[in-house]
């Protein structure tokens, strides 16, 4: 029963004119309709409520200054994108995850969605893999795209260990 009166609310104010409402507010009623759509499954929807939740936040005063919201919505946003293929629609997302967001942990849902959405519009797999390679190093982890034998025996030899 509230779940339908969440949604009926969020989809009239998303009717008003952008001025005549607190956008914040609606961006974050927008984020709260968009995880009822997600239970339900409705992927569509899901998308909708964050793209509309994610344009309230970028025209309110609490964009970027309310760090965990909108990290939030955007990465909810960003996956949301890639799940339906649209492609296109995830990049300034996540170039904007990735502009924004303060660490490397937070950025790590716009790293992965990159990766994914270049490999899917390319098909270049060579890419993705320079892509994860230079993603893994951030991380500390040396990963190398041409192994050599010497790097081959040292895993080997870990392996064992």
């Amino acid at each position: 029963q509230s779940e339908w009166c969440i949604y009926v609310a969020v989809d009239n104010l998303n009717s008003i004119p952008p001025e005549k409402t607190d956008q914040g507010d609606l961006a974050k009623l927008n984020f709260q309709a968009s995880k009822l759509a997600q239970k339900r499954g409705a992927a569509t929807r899901e998308n909708e409520l964050l793209r509309r939740g994610q344009k309230c936040l970028e025209r309110s005063e609490i964009h970027w200054k309310e760090y965990e919201f909108t990290l939030h919505i955007y990465n909810a946003a960003i996956v949301s994108e890639y799940s339906l293929g649209h492609l296109t629609d995830a990049m300034p997302l996540i170039e904007a995850v990735l502009e924004n967001a303060r660490s490397l942990d937070d950025k790590f849902i716009a790293h992965l969605n990159k990766v994914l959405c270049q490999c899917e519009a390319t098909r270049d797999y060579d890419i993705g893999t320079e892509e994860c390679a230079k993603v893994l190093k951030m991380y500390g982890y040396d990963f190398p795209l041409s192994p050599t034998k010497a790097d081959i025996m040292k895993e080997e030899v870990l392996l064992n260990i």
